[in-house]
């Protein structure tokens, strides 16, 4: 491929036409367009070659490929060449959908009770909630697509604390009868143990806001860190912090629901890149 590339190229059309090039002296040739004629054929030369490569790399993408991997859409030209959604794609962007759904739900759920019911109903239902969006979030962190792999695995490692800490203090005596997220609450202290995974989903946020710029993003970069870290000083009012907890759940719910209305690319970004990075290349 290399040898054609060579003689296709607008280099090589020049070197051929030099020796040709003395000949205009001849009167029986000035009258000719040999110049323009020339320069056409240079450019049409370049944009051969431009869509061999083109061809190549599409190739090469769809050789490197796992065969049983449908494709649904592409080619699409990324940074590094060009990609496909695939099957395994769209699955991922539908887990991590469905993730943070999970976790929108369980949250909004966990307020709504809070505020009109608060202490009437069991502990056991604030815990089974809680762990869920926990869970939830873990898949979430494990299907969404973040560039650069040391801030993505910070926040698998925030979450773990969380998550390491969460079933620590569920089945310890500490707690003394009390349900985890009762006594989270009535003792702010142990979010130093529990609270990580607000950092890791600040994160979240942050990612988001970042690629799409949607104000629910955007509002919730600041909700999660202001109740979280208002409960934990206490200086938060109560009224205060119940109409925040709700309208942090109005703005997940909203975050979340919206999700589902982006195309599947959107949440992958340029899956070019990844493989790039997956070679042991850096940006």
């Amino acid at each position: 491929m290399s040898s054609a590339f060579v003689f296709l190229s607008p280099c090589s059309v020049l070197g051929a036409a030099r020796p040709s090039a003395l000949s205009i002296s001849n009167p029986a040739l000035k009258s000719t367009s040999f110049v323009p004629r020339f320069s056409k054929r240079a450019k049409v030369a370049a944009a051969s070659n431009r869509g061999a490569a083109h061809v190549y790399k599409t190739e090469m993408a769809l050789q490197n490929a796992d065969p049983n991997d449908k494709i649904l859409e592409g080619p699409f030209q990324g940074k590094f060449g060009d990609w496909y959604l695939r099957q395994s794609d769209a699955n991922g962007v539908l887990g991590y959908r469905l993730a943070v759904a999970a976790m929108a739900v369980c949250m909004s759920a966990s307020v709504g009770l809070a505020v009109t019911k608060g202490t009437e109903i069991p502990s056991s239902v604030y815990d089974a909630l809680y762990f869920t969006n926990l869970v939830s979030f873990g898949v979430a962190l494990q299907t969404i697509h973040i560039y650069m792999k040391p801030l993505h695995n910070a926040l698998k490692v925030l979450w773990g604390l969380a998550l390491a800490a969460s079933i620590g203090l569920a089945v310890s005596p500490l707690l003394g009868g009390d349900g985890l997220v009762m006594a989270v609450y009535e003792h702010p202290a142990l979010l130093l143990a529990v609270g990580w995974q607000f950092v890791a989903l600040t994160g979240l946020f942050i990612k988001e806001a970042a690629c799409f710029g949607r104000v629910e993003a955007i509002s919730l970069i600041f909700l999660v860190p202001a109740l979280a870290g208002g409960h934990f000083l206490g200086f938060l009012p109560g009224n205060v912090e119940s109409s925040g907890a709700v309208a942090f759940a109005a703005f997940f719910l909203l975050f979340s629901a919206r999700k589902f209305m982006q195309p599947a690319t959107d949440d992958i970004g340029d899956m070019s890149v990844f493989e790039y990075l997956a070679k042991g290349g850096s940006l």
